[in-house]
């Protein structure tokens, strides 16, 4: 078990391809000592297909932020607050106990990201948690959504410079999965 802190912590776990079972596991492990019923979250990065891992904050106030209007309208049919933005210049009413960002860093050029993660720790009040694809995934265009481009390829190293504890699972590329953690 890793306890997470400020230092920078890299395990490597090998998994089949796309385990969605080992991300959760891993993702409820990290935020054990963390998530409380009532805290406030906002889940970035949702899809009505594949939002599977809100079931983690079911005791929580949930705020989903989408860039996409075609996965707005298909999230507005679940019982979440939805908001549509960027999160690269979105300005909440308040802050949040919990940001998590479902594999979206990968769709932000490179030089974007560190930008971008400070400005989410800026009104993030407890933790920060990303999961994006290890490596080089190519992906283009997908359910007429512009955003689901991959813009970057990202490596652990972009998110420990930043005081992100990172684990990657599977093997570098399709399938793997990379998750960071910054408590604050």
């Amino acid at each position: 078990m890793v306890k997470l802190s400020r230092g920078i912590i890299m395990i490597a776990i090998k998994s089949n391809i796309f385990d969605f079972e080992l991300r959760q596991e891993r993702l409820d492990l990290a935020l054990k000592d963390l998530l409380n019923p009532g805290m406030s979250v906002m889940y970035v990065g949702a899809r009505a297909d594949r939002i599977q891992h809100i079931d983690t904050f079911k005791d929580c106030e949930v705020t989903i932020l989408e860039i996409s209007k075609v996965n707005i309208e298909e999230l507005r049919l679940l019982d979440y607050e939805i908001v549509e933005g960027d999160i690269r210049q979105y300005k909440p009413k308040g802050e949040y106990d919990i940001v998590f960002w479902s594999h979206g860093p990968e769709h932000l050029n490179l030089e974007d990201i560190p930008v971008t993660l400070l400005h989410i720790e800026d009104y993030t009040n407890i933790v920060v948690v990303l999961m994006c694809p290890w490596g080089v995934y190519e992906q283009d265009i997908e359910h007429d959504n512009v955003y689901e481009r991959h813009l970057s390829h990202l490596q652990p190293e972009i998110f420990e410079k930043l005081g992100y504890t990172v684990e990657v699972q599977g093997d570098e590329g399709v399938g793997s999965n990379m998750m960071g953690v910054k408590c604050l």
